[in-house]
């Protein structure tokens, strides 16, 4: 296929994502797979249901969330969730223009999911399964590298999930040719999001992945 490099703001690049990529999908462990290829509805519905499945998935990742415990939580908000999360439209992805994106909003949302238990690692792997074209993976990897580029200016936990969104937006506009492209090629391989694609990538580089840079 031949995609262009992919450049990181901090200089780093991925010079053959095809190979890290299909390298990844090769030696990533069930759990991961798992979550990716569980699919939710993209509408404006978050049921108890579906909350439990995304906990359960987010579970096969690692860090295990006491899903008997913030369930409950969540299931007294649903319908401020699901208002929160209608005003989000699904139709959205992180290559709409700035001022497309309901910052505010997005924010929002993120509070609703404020509960114990829940940081916004968590938060994100969550919302992802509802919005995967707008809302990436928030965990420890992507926001080390976030906060490298930019250092961390509230504790909000809401403001923090939106601002480490708008910070994944401009490495995801900086490349989005390439980006596409690479998900165009990937779609018949493993259909994930452009969003996701460069959050693996990330890992690639950065996370516990990154042996897999080297290995190609």
């Amino acid at each position: 296929m031949g995609t262009a490099t992919i450049r990181l703001r901090t200089g780093e690049t991925i010079s053959n994502p095809e190979k890290v990529l299909t390298r990844y999908l090769q030696r990533m462990g069930k759990g991961i797979h798992t979550y990716d290829v569980t699919k939710l509805p993209e509408d404006d519905f978050f049921p108890a249901d579906q909350i439990e499945t995304a906990l359960g998935l987010i579970n096969k990742l690692g860090a295990r969330a006491p899903t008997k415990k913030i369930l409950p939580k969540l299931r007294m908000k649903q319908s401020e969730i699901e208002q929160k999360l209608s005003h989000v439209p699904a139709e959205l992805t992180i290559f709409h223009n700035y001022d497309e994106i309901p910052w505010d909003q997005l924010e929002q949302l993120f509070s609703t999911f404020q509960v114990p238990y829940m940081g916004i690692s968590r938060c994100s792997k969550l919302l992802h399964k509802k919005r995967p074209s707008l809302i990436p993976l928030l965990d420890s990897v992507a926001t080390a590298y976030l906060d490298s580029l930019s250092a961390p200016t509230t504790r909000s936990f809401s403001k923090k999930a939106a601002r480490y969104i708008r910070e994944f937006k401009e490495d995801m506009d900086s490349n989005r040719k390439s980006l596409i492209a690479l998900q165009e090629w990937n779609g018949n391989l493993y259909s994930v999001s452009t969003l996701r694609i460069f959050d693996i990538l990330l890992w690639c580089t950065r996370g516990p992945f990154k042996e897999v840079i080297s290995a190609v």
